[in-house]
């Protein structure tokens, strides 16, 4: 009788230990779950990447239909500007293939109907990302300002620096403001001076051009309601900007 309890007791060890080995390698089969320590915004909405179509705008598939995303806060340079096939690749490498999380600031859509959208790849912002890497400039437009300190911390970062397109130096393209030319980052401030009949120029040496016109601008200048950029006067000197006649701003 005891003889038999003992045979009992080996199969069974023998059964558990087969049944855990089994449940081994089941579990190194299944998938890992990658860890996060930041948890993603509570009002994502998923999409699968299709196409990164430049440096700041995107197709994706939501809800078995497709949308162009275009990134909140940032502009990269168009198709045939410097910097376009940089910013379009580093858009790729972060973009394509993935499931991404887009979060909505105020505004659901621009002017061409595309959504206005912050986009995670895990916890990584997209949009933020771009702007670390010097390939994108900062372009804020009220009312989507949420990221706006943030981003320009990011873009001051990168152009000190000289990361990315913030590296190229002279000669560039004067259509191109996203570009930051070396020896204009490097003169010393000038503070303005109100010369006859003209309107200081807020933050001193600092003036604002939009993506297609050649006049530079104050800030608040109704030219400046679908894009902006902030630039020096020196910038605008050597670009050869003519100053805007509505806003009348003022280069010393």
């Amino acid at each position: 009788m005891q003889l038999e309890d003992s045979r009992i007791v080996r199969l069974m060890k023998r059964s558990l230990t087969t049944f855990l080995l089994l449940v081994g390698i089941l579990l190194a089969t299944l998938p890992a779950r990658s860890a996060r320590s930041d948890p993603l915004p509570e009002d994502c909405s998923w999409a699968s990447v299709l196409f990164a179509v430049d440096g700041d705008t995107i197709d994706v598939r939501s809800a078995g239909r497709a949308f162009r995303v275009r990134y909140i806060g940032v502009d990269a340079a168009e198709s045939g500007q410097a910097c376009f096939g940089q910013a379009s690749a580093e858009n790729r490498s972060l973009v394509e293939g993935q499931v991404v999380c887009l979060q909505r600031d105020v505004s659901d859509t621009d002017l061409y109907g595309r959504l206005l959208r912050y986009v995670f790849v895990g916890e990584t912002m997209v949009n933020a990302e771009l702007l670390r890497r010097g390939v994108v400039s900062r372009d804020i437009h009220a009312p989507d300002v949420r990221h706006a300190q943030w981003f320009a911390e990011l873009e001051h970062q990168a152009r000190t620096s000289g990361r990315g397109c913030w590296g190229i130096t002279l000669p560039y393209p004067a259509y191109m403001p996203h570009i930051a030319v070396r020896a204009v980052q490097q003169e010393p401030t000038v503070e303005a001076t109100l010369p006859p009949g003209g309107t200081p120029t807020p933050g001193g040496d600092k003036v604002w051009v939009t993506d297609t016109g050649s006049k530079y601008h104050r800030w608040g200048c109704t030219y400046l309601r679908l894009s902006a950029h902030e630039v020096s006067c020196a910038w605008v000197a050597t670009a050869g900007y003519a100053a805007c006649s509505v806003c009348r701003p003022w280069c010393p």
